[in-house]
């Protein structure tokens, strides 16, 4: 059967963030019949996960002169991806940020500001201090509740509000291109009621990310895959990566900035309390020959380091003592976050654990037990224990300049491990695009009538940089997106 026919004046390739953003924008400034394709079963993307944003100072800021933050913002995503992202690209996203803020302000967004330290550098961020909802969630830190939620729910309501046309559970499969391959005409998808072919001379590829599919983390970020281990996967599975699939298949430039997402250490998906413990600046961590590598209090900054121990996997070690400390105070960051009761169920989660036959965490009496419940050789862990202890005694990290505050030695029974392995929070990256979301191919010619947005673009990725950047730059850059598709003009 031949697909049946819709025509509209701009699909919008995904109902996430950058989508949802790039629909409400271009029919507030004028196109008529806009038409969102999305093939889960609600919008959001995985921006519904998200947390933060980046900060714009504190208070806001908004009335003030934003050129300073501009240019240290710019700075900071530039030396992040050491110079080598699209300076264009990253000027059109700092430029455009503040406003695409204001935007949401006006449509009765209000935002709080934090700051925290990650890895000993001080950030910045537009949040909510608190879980708005009643949610019942595992993990406390993240997901339905927090900012990227409410901004996705409000730019939903608003879509709906502006009679924008949202097809869930319909999926693209390709961009539809003129004969001589110069402009879009549309995309071919597949919906409930099979196949339909929109046909539009504006489309905007917003279809998210690729971690969920493993051939494609593998081809694009390779260097994740020299030293094999575990990733637990903690951003949606719908992130199959079918906006770089369609991307590819037409031809389109690619950009080297691939990012996997994948950071390191963490426990999920267990226990969230010991999730947390494992990147208490406080633990003594050891690689799987009972060895230790890294300075702790980087926290999930230290995942190059993880990967190049064996099995790119990590035990969180830590006695009786550091347990009633960490559970009775919290982190600036946890603080920060509204996360002063994350540890408290930390006791009994660990014992629950240390009882699985499958090892993930430990309670010993002496360090030869945990050794034996961990599977590290006993003398390397006693000598890299009386190693720590005595630093510990000295205030004085000279292995690896850990901060004095955090050195506790281990020297009180029980004696707790726990299991710390890399995760990834969502992948970004793959067309090209120039400050106004535009695409181009591979000889460098331009599609007429087709940008991309979000986490399948690059020219502005960096691992790990600024956090909250990969959520600004969702709304932005469908900002930026739906603007240019208003002011095309289709011939």
């Amino acid at each position: 059967m031949k697909p049946s026919v819709i025509e509209t004046d701009l699909v919008i390739i995904g109902g996430g963030g950058s989508g949802l953003a790039a629909a409400v924008r271009a029919r507030e400034l004028g196109l008529e019949r806009v038409t969102i394709l999305e093939k889960t079963g609600r919008t959001g993307g995985n921006a519904w996960l998200a947390v933060v944003m980046l900060g714009l100072g504190d208070p806001i800021g908004l009335d003030g002169d934003l050129n300073e933050w501009r240019d240290q913002t710019f700075g900071g995503l530039m030396q992040a991806g050491k110079w080598t992202l699209d300076p264009k690209l990253i000027h059109s996203f700092v430029d455009t940020y503040p406003d695409m803020v204001r935007w949401l302000i006006a449509k009765g967004l209000k935002f709080d500001v934090n700051g925290f330290d990650v890895g000993g550098r001080r950030f910045s961020t537009l949040c909510f201090k608190e879980r708005k909802g009643d949610y019942k969630v595992s993990d406390p830190a993240r997901g339905p509740g927090f900012l990227g939620h409410f901004i996705g729910d409000l730019l939903a309501e608003e879509a709906r509000r502006l009679s924008i046309d949202i097809r869930l559970k319909t999926r693209a499969a390709k961009i539809l291109l003129s004969e001589d391959g110069t402009a879009v005409r549309g995309v071919l998808a597949t919906g409930p009621d099979g196949e339909i072919e929109v046909q539009a001379p504006r489309v905007i590829l917003s279809a998210g990310g690729f971690a969920a599919n493993e051939e494609m983390m593998r081809r694009y970020c390779p260097d994740e895959f020299q030293n094999e281990g575990p990733i637990n996967l903690l951003c949606l599975g719908s992130q199959t990566g079918d906006g770089q699939a369609m991307a590819e298949e037409i031809g389109l430039l690619f950009g080297d900035d691939m990012d996997s997402g994948v950071i390191a250490p963490g426990h999920h998906p267990w226990s969230h309390s010991l999730h947390e413990a494992v990147h208490r600046p406080e633990m003594l961590w050891v690689n799987t020959n009972g060895e230790r590598f890294v300075n702790e209090s980087l926290s999930v900054m230290a995942g190059w380091a993880i990967q190049k121990q064996p099995q790119s996997l990590l035990w969180a070690l830590f006695d009786a003592d550091t347990m009633a400390h960490i559970v009775a105070e919290p982190s600036p960051r946890q603080a920060a976050m509204n996360g002063t009761e994350w540890l408290k169920p930390l006791p009994t989660e660990i014992v629950k654990e240390a009882a699985w036959t499958r090892r993930t965490a430990a309670i010993a009496g002496s360090v030869e037990e945990l050794a034996e419940q961990i599977g590290v050789p006993a003398v390397e862990l006693q000598a890299t224990i009386d190693r720590y202890n005595s630093l510990c005694d000295e205030r004085r990290d000279s292995d690896f300049v850990k901060p004095a505050e955090f050195l506790r030695p281990l020297r009180t029974p029980p004696f707790y491990g726990v299991l710390g392995a890399r995760f990834c929070h969502g992948s970004e990256g793959g067309a090209k695009v120039d400050g106004s979301m535009a695409v181009r191919k591979l000889d460098g010619s331009p599609v007429a009538g087709l940008w991309a947005t979000g986490d399948n673009t690059s020219g502005w990725v960096v691992h790990w940089g600024l956090p909250g950047t990969t959520l600004g730059f969702a709304f932005t850059s469908g900002y930026i997106a739906g603007t240019s598709a208003a002011s095309f003009a289709d011939c």
